[in-house]
């Protein structure tokens, strides 16, 4: 400790403080014109080749997720456009829309509003944290705080569990589902 008192705050320095000066050492070294041999500029060179790697695989995954992203959207859309005509017409709206398509709306109003919300916030809490993160690479925001990571995640479980719970006691009434029980 070098002659200074032994609390949490002086071993935090000491040790921050030994950390800095490694990566200071490895910055300098890495920057300056010191001959490398032939192993350090082959282990730069496959640094080089797997980073390369990583960034085309990274955007061919990307292009592959573009559409489902797509289809994120448009399911999000189609939720909350049917949430929002349950809560003005209680289904009113979606039965005229949809005669012969019982699938889209639960018995009871009720269910058929918890249902819809726990959907919009089972496809939108994804679709949302996607974006965020595509935004955050983009225009570099800061990453999202870890207390609003949990939130959501609990958040998404809590509403995949009663959209699960919501469409398991509607099983009965779906056709498909009628002719498999």
């Amino acid at each position: 400790m070098r002659g200074e008192a032994v609390t949490v705050d002086n071993i935090g320095k000491t040790v921050t403080g030994g950390f800095e000066k490694v990566a200071n050492g490895v910055n300098d070294y890495m920057r300056s014109d010191k001959p490398r041999t032939f192993l350090q500029k082959l282990g730069d060179a496959l640094v080089m080749v797997v980073g390369l790697f990583l960034k085309i695989c990274l955007v061919i995954f990307a292009i592959i997720c573009s559409p489902l992203l797509f289809v994120f959207g448009v399911v999000f859309v189609a939720l909350l456009f049917a949430a929002v005509m349950v809560a003005i017409g209680g289904g009113a709206a979606l039965i005229s829309m949809f005669p012969t398509f019982n699938v889209v709306l639960p018995a009871s109003p009720l269910s058929a509003i918890v249902m819809y919300i726990a959907g919009i916030l089972v496809v939108g809490i994804p679709l949302v944290s996607l974006v965020w993160m595509i935004f955050s690479q983009i225009f570099k925001w800061q990453p999202m705080v870890s207390g609003l990571k949990w939130t959501l995640v609990i958040l998404w479980i809590v509403s995949a569990c009663v959209f699960g719970i919501c469409f398991a006691m509607q099983g009965a009434t779906f056709p498909i589902l009628g002719v498999l029980v």
